[in-house]
């Protein structure tokens, strides 16, 4: 997964457990605590070891396998698959934790440390006015997943205070278009990104991307509606 900003690009080298940068710019630059020279590629996160560190020096210490990447404007968000969590890397270069509990899968709504997600790795920053967080496709439990950094509590359909993780959408058993996110079928998130105020995502067993609205309801964007549910709540 990449990521770009003013001229950079970021990318995690998932086999080597890194998140590397390519400077694009004409002069050195200061990116994440590491100074990068004109048009060089380096390190800005991880030691090469699978490790699941979750503070200090994110260039010293480990992540496993890391996948999607997504920048906010200021800090550096990692998708660290195996360990089952978002962490942050800030502008000086510095790891924390912010979502799921590092070290531990599952499915479960709250706050760093308390709530658990298996297996991120498509993740996006979203901003929508005041609201501002990042969409996480949790592949190990088909679950599409909402990081709240800031704004009001009310959003696609649900209360998710700052700094909470919740599921948005998948964990149903309907196809139709037009339910509450959480009521949808879903196989296969890998994949998630923005689309105007919505969030969308890969549904990949069923083939097709699939769409989350403010309001909470989903539509099929791409690929085909697999069946009509009987009686499905609007």
């Amino acid at each position: 997964s990449t990521s770009s900003f003013g001229g950079q690009l970021v990318w995690s080298a998932s086999g080597n457990h890194r998140i590397r940068i390519l400077n694009r710019s004409t002069t050195t630059q200061t990116l994440f605590g590491v100074s990068v020279d004109a048009g060089r590629v380096a390190t800005i996160g991880g030691n090469g070891a699978t490790g699941n560190a979750t503070s200090g020096t994110a260039l010293t210490n480990a992540f496993n396998t890391p996948s999607g990447v997504a920048f906010d404007g200021v800090d550096l968000y990692v998708a660290d698959t195996t360990n089952h969590c978002i962490k942050k890397i800030s502008s000086t270069g510095v790891l924390s934790a912010v979502a799921g509990t590092c070290g531990t899968a599952g499915t479960l709504n709250g706050a760093v440390g308390v709530g658990r997600m298996n297996a991120p790795e498509g993740i996006q920053y979203y901003e929508n006015g005041s609201h501002k967080g990042i969409v996480v496709g949790a592949s190990g439990s088909a679950r599409l997943m909402f990081y709240r950094i800031s704004g009001p509590s009310l959003l696609f359909g649900g209360t998710i205070v700052p700094g909470d993780t919740n599921v948005v959408a998948c964990g149903g058993t309907y196809h139709t278009d037009g339910v509450n996110g959480t009521l949808a079928i879903c196989s296969g998130v890998y994949g998630a990104t923005v689309l105007g105020t919505s969030v969308c995502f890969t549904n990949y067993t069923y083939h097709n991307v699939r769409c989350l609205n403010t309001s909470g309801q989903v539509s099929t964007m791409m690929g085909a509606m697999q069946g009509i549910d009987d009686n499905a709540p609007g």
